[in-house]
């Protein structure tokens, strides 16, 4: 019983730690492209929702790509893994706000943010 106890307790702070760890990437991530979402919502003219939508959108395309580069094993591979996440990434922005605004987001991290398409040193 004692060991179940402890399998039980050892298993709780070991998810903690993780979603503590996630959590901690997740804030990261935000507190980094804050200044780059704050402009494309005064250029574009996005209400504070749409602004956390896109920047959630965004951040969960950094994780996600980060954790599968670490994976990747090929320079080729990684750069696939990137362009799928930028193909997704449009394609929720496309889902969400329609086709014009998706090509404008684009356009705009283009002319604006140009470490944005540029490609990763591995």
């Amino acid at each position: 019983m004692k060991n179940i106890k402890f399998l039980i307790a050892f298993t709780l702070v070991l998810i903690s730690t993780v979603a503590i760890a996630q959590k901690s990437q997740q804030d990261k991530i935000t507190n980094q492209t804050n200044p780059v979402f704050d402009q494309m919502a005064i250029d574009l003219k996005l209400t504070q929702e749409q602004r956390t939508t896109v920047q959630n959108f965004w951040v969960e395309k950094t994780m996600t790509v980060n954790e599968k580069v670490k994976a990747a094993n090929t320079d080729e591979e990684k750069a696939e893994v990137r362009k799928a996440s930028y193909k997704d990434y449009f394609q929720k922005l496309k889902d969400n706000f329609g086709q014009e605004m998706m090509v404008k987001m684009r356009v705009w991290h283009k002319e604006n943010n140009p470490k944005f398409f540029a490609p990763k040193k591995s």
